[in-house]
């Protein structure tokens, strides 16, 4: 096919445009090669569990069989004099500091009570991973049950047992219960008169699951501790290291500049592997036996005591007037587990994508942050948007098929 001699010029002027855009930017529109690919196809990319250094020593986690229990007697004795063992370490040797992004309301080793099954109690630095698992065992411990809050309904009921009771709630929410962790709200036009005057309503509940990361690598970290200088270099897998940096210092109450913090490739963290969780415990031990600590999370550990995305649960109430949302009610219940740092971030967010991609003139929707005896809740893939997400679409869907209309025309 012969071009004419108009569309040769077009094609003229587009060829000598692209090379022109191709010249003016050294990275927008041209091929870059990955960094980082060599390193891993030929398998040198050092993640967190390929870290060894000189006399290093194995590091592993005492946790609590139970789900809320007093800690009447807690002995490491047995645990210390195992041969093998370098150190050992409880409460006792770390700060008494409460912490939390959210909600101050964290601990890292429980003093008193374990508020879930799988809380660390205390760790144990070995010379092998063999004697450090087998000397777990040595740890006697001597638990009063208390009772149990496993559910949001239940941990919204007034006379539900307080796991926090000394804690502020973020926000101001207007509940009776305790553990409340969390509550925002939002406002705006009059609801009421839009629900009068609709032409129908519609009112449906969503629920949403815990949903663990599942990264491939387990959260694996290594330090050292200079006696001397009193400097502290860590080997972790990371998404974010100056923010990882700052909890430890926060946690150890310890200057920032004091940490050196290498972070190594990541196996995958999908918001999971953000603020501290084995590095102070590789730090302390490394402190204590003078020789450098590496802790590797079990698949089992993994589940049992991670940061999960939270289960949540959803209430919406929508009025259509003419084919349009005029008017939106919700709430969204989250169950952030046992402290509301994430999860209270988690009810926030969800608040406000509660009102969807679509312009609602009246609305009013809650978001409250809940705790109840279960792992902690961490990030998952953008917090407490995904969920919203699905609870909106699924009732416009619904909303559309009451209507009589055709999803994709009712949106």
């Amino acid at each position: 096919m012969r071009l004419s001699q108009t569309e040769t010029e077009t094609r003229t002027v587009r060829e000598e445009e692209r090379v022109e855009e191709e010249e003016q930017y050294k990275i927008i529109g041209t091929r870059q090669a990955r960094y980082d690919s060599n390193l891993k196809v030929s398998g040198s990319a050092v993640f967190g569990t390929d870290v060894h250094l000189p006399n290093m020593l194995y590091g592993k986690i005492f946790r609590s069989t139970l789900t809320h229990a007093k800690i009447v007697k807690l002995d490491v004795s047995n645990a210390e004099r195992y041969p093998g063992v370098r150190a050992v370490v409880t409460s006792r040797d770390f700060p008494d500091v409460t912490y939390g992004f959210a909600v101050r309301d964290q601990t890292f080793l429980p003093k008193e009570r374990v508020v879930y099954q799988g809380q660390p109690v205390c760790a144990l630095a070995a010379d092998t991973l063999e004697i450090a698992e087998k000397a777990l065992s040595e740890i006697e411990v001597e638990y009063e049950g208390l009772p149990n809050v496993l559910s949001v309904e239940e941990a919204l009921k007034e006379e539900s047992f307080p796991l926090h009771p000394g804690v502020v709630p973020a926000g101001s929410p207007p509940y009776k219960s305790r553990n409340v962790a969390s509550y925002t709200r939002v406002h705006r036009g009059n609801v009421k008169s839009a629900f009068e005057d609709a032409d129908f309503v519609l009112e449906e509940e969503y629920h949403t699951q815990q949903v663990h990361q599942s990264y491939i690598e387990p959260r694996a970290s290594t330090a050292e501790f200079d006696p001397i200088t009193g400097r502290i270099r860590v080997w972790t897998s990371t998404q974010s290291p100056y923010w990882l940096r700052s909890s430890i210092a926060e946690i150890l109450r310890i200057p920032v500049s004091r940490i050196q913090l290498f972070p190594t490739h990541t196996g995958g963290g999908f918001g999971a592997k953000l603020s501290a969780y084995l590095e102070p415990f590789c730090i302390m031990l490394a402190k204590k036996a003078r020789r450098p600590v590496r802790i590797v999370l079990t698949r089992e550990e993994e589940f049992l005591a991670g940061t999960p995305r939270p289960p949540l649960h959803f209430w919406i109430k929508s009025a259509v007037k003419s084919g349009r949302i005029s008017a939106r009610q919700g709430r969204a219940i989250v169950d952030t587990g046992v402290y509301g740092s994430d999860g209270a971030v988690y009810a926030n967010i969800a608040c406000f994508a509660l009102v969807g991609a679509y312009k609602i003139p009246n609305v009013e929707t809650e978001g409250i942050g809940v705790y109840t005896n279960k792992q902690p809740s961490g990030a998952y893939r953008a917090p407490g948007t995904m969920e919203p997400a699905f609870a909106v679409e699924s009732h416009v869907d619904m909303l559309a098929k009451k209507a009589g209309m055709d999803p994709l025309d009712k949106r």
